[in-house]
């Protein structure tokens, strides 16, 4: 995963789901994570 600049966590339980991915991956510099709360519609970002 040397390539990626964002990763989008959606879930209304966003930050925890973040911080478990942060302890299990160290080496995610220079990636961006993103929480969206809202799971009433599927999250496209914009840069896709």
């Amino acid at each position: 995963m040397t390539n990626l600049k964002k990763i989008y966590f959606q879930a209304p339980d966003a930050d925890i789901m973040k911080e478990r991915f942060q302890a299990l991956r160290d080496d995610m510099t220079g990636v961006e994570l993103l929480s969206k709360f809202d799971v009433g519609q599927f999250l496209l970002p914009n840069e896709l």
